[in-house]
């Protein structure tokens, strides 16, 4: 188990001294959390972490990704810890109700997020970038579409990725994910670069 992973008074400093989150429970967003609930949930994001992510983090290494029958598998110490992570219901947990979320803030949810990435940024990637997709659904999408997507997404069945010409990072690949040019030429007046990938996000895990 690892010393620290988060400065925990740092968490409650910008929590509820200076983001004075206290004064906005009352709203309706909060769904009812009061201050202990919200710091409960951290705390067992924070055991999470420790306990499971943290020691993935170190077998994975190890492990490595590897191509099975042109497949990319993720190392397979990641899999019971995703398991686990959706089977407590911690990718939706900011996720509203009627999608299968748990309808906690964006707000009281960083601190989770910050404690598994200090754990592993790698297995972070999986729950992080599911999110950042469910949030970008849920604002901007159909009743439709959300109903679609969301809570197989909020449930870990269904993951998010970065799939789109960055033309910085993972160049072509994002693009075309099965596309084996890793090579990226990204130019412009004022940072005219060629790089090769060297890493690629969030692939299946299983």
């Amino acid at each position: 188990m690892p010393a620290k992973l988060v400065d925990d008074r740092d968490v409650q400093f910008v929590l509820w001294e200076q983001l004075e989150l206290g004064k906005y429970l009352d709203d309706p967003i909060f769904k009812g959390f009061g201050k202990d609930d919200i710091n409960m949930i951290i705390e067992e994001a924070k055991k999470f972490a420790e306990t499971a992510v943290y020691p993935a983090n170190f077998t994975g290494d190890r492990e490595g990704v590897h191509i099975v029958d042109g497949v990319v598998k993720a190392p397979p110490s990641y899999k019971p810890v995703y398991d686990a992570l959706c089977e407590g219901g911690w990718i939706g947990l900011a996720v509203p109700e009627e999608y299968g979320g748990q309808g906690l803030t964006e707000m009281a949810g960083f601190p989770v997020t910050e404690y598994w990435m200090a754990a592993s940024i790698a297995f972070s990637m999986y729950p992080g970038l599911t999110r950042a997709a469910m949030h970008l659904i849920t604002t901007c999408c159909t009743p439709e579409q959300k109903m679609k997507y969301v809570p197989n997404m909020a449930a870990g069945k269904w993951q998010g990725t970065i799939t789109g010409q960055s033309g910085w990072n993972e160049g072509q690949v994002t693009y075309y994910v099965r596309g084996y040019d890793t090579h990226n030429n990204y130019s412009s007046p004022t940072y005219p670069a060629s790089q090769y990938n060297v890493w690629y996000s969030n692939y299946c895990v299983g």
